[in-house]
């Protein structure tokens, strides 16, 4: 599947039209006693690994080298992309790595518009470049990012698990005003599971007035999360938040919980799909908590808006589960059933307020708002 530079004009003109009303301003502000590394505008060419530098006073020659050198220089940093009122683009080249994040790292856009900075996977010149956009790789390492797009990664599985197309974190993860869109996995009928397409969370991840939006999950068989994947033991706070238009060729269209736990304050998850259950999510043995907000307009084999399965423990507080739906095409036990939602057999499901109207379930079997198997 390639990526063009059309693609990426029309995605942010999308995400302009409607998630950034989300944005608010920003103030950017260092940790106290934090190392600053600025990359200018006009060094937004990627570099070799090691190639590149930080001269006095620690302005880079590329993104490349300023998470080099936060990353060799132990405590917190931050790194300043460009300036206000410009836009730049930090594309990995071809052949090169994903950006690795090792130690307490803060990134800060050019402004709070996070479609002026985009961090990318691909050049869009020779196809598809095989490679995941960030990586926070070590468990002990905090990181804050603030109005930046983080868009096309691209992975494909030569049979082996892959995970996080867009990010993957097993630290400590902030996101803050903050694009997640355009990502791919794709496990090309290899075996081995897909999970998160846009980020795969092992660790703690939040989301703060950000949009995980158009990530893609490919390949039939074992995809989990076509926006985000949480995993178990892992926990993922949203809070004023957009999950839209994601999908898993398998289970859970916006994302899949698979046994951590998850907070939604005011997020809403809108238009996803997945083949299988649940279009809008999946909470799968985990815990998820949800106060205002709206799960609306998915659609999914099984529990078009959600499914709750395995155990898990699902709390609804003035949620609104409308317009969903669920098709005979995903071809599980549950298809066609649970328009708005299916609760499985030993899972908890409590809903105060809120709505479950207008949804769905295109099989015979039962449940146009829930089907409580």
């Amino acid at each position: 599947m390639g990526v063009t530079p059309v693609a990426l004009s029309r995605w942010l003109r999308i995400i302009a039209a409607g998630a950034l009303a989300l944005a608010v301003p920003v103030v950017w502000a260092a940790p106290a006693s934090a190392t600053t590394f600025s990359v200018p505008s006009g060094n937004n060419a990627d570099e070799a690994p090691g190639a590149g530098s930080c001269d006095g006073p620690n302005v880079c020659t590329s993104l490349r080298a300023a998470i080099e050198a936060a990353n060799a220089n132990a405590g917190p940093d931050v790194i300043g992309l460009a300036a206000a009122g410009t836009s730049d683009s930090y594309v990995i080249a071809d052949g090169n790595p994903e950006f690795e994040i090792t130690d307490d790292l803060t990134i800060n856009g050019a402004s709070s518009d996070p479609s002026q900075t985009v961090i990318s996977g691909q050049d869009n010149l020779n196809g598809p470049n095989n490679v995941r956009v960030l990586n926070i790789s070590n468990a002990s390492a905090t990181v804050a990012m603030s109005g930046v797009t983080v868009y096309a990664g691209f992975l494909t599985s030569s049979g082996a698990d892959v995970e996080g197309g867009g990010i993957l974190n097993a630290g400590t993860l902030t996101l803050t005003n903050v694009l997640v869109g355009g990502n791919t996995l794709d496990n090309a009928g290899m075996g081995g599971e897909s999970r998160g397409a846009g980020i795969a969370n092992t660790g703690t991840l939040t989301l703060d007035t950000t949009t995980v939006s158009s990530n893609i999950m490919q390949g039939g068989g074992g995809e989990l999360g076509g926006g985000v994947y949480n995993a178990s033991g892992a926990a993922f706070t949203a809070t004023d938040s957009t999950i839209s238009e994601n999908t898993s060729d398998e289970r859970g269209g916006g994302f899949d919980n698979d046994g951590g736990t998850l907070t939604l304050t005011n997020t809403n998850i809108t238009g996803n799909t997945a083949s299988t259950d649940g279009g809008g999510f999946r909470n799968n043995g985990g815990t998820v908590t949800m106060n205002g907000g709206s799960v609306t307009g998915n659609t999914g084999g099984g529990g078009g808006g959600i499914y709750n399965d395995n155990g898990g423990t699902l709390t609804l507080t003035n949620v609104n589960v409308d317009n969903n739906t669920a098709t005979t095409d995903g071809g599980d036990s549950g298809s066609g059933s649970g328009g708005g939602m299916i609760n499985v057999a030993g899972s908890v499901l409590t809903m105060t307020g809120g709505s479950l109207s207008n949804n769905t379930a295109d099989g015979p079997l039962r449940g146009g708002g829930l089907a409580n198997m």
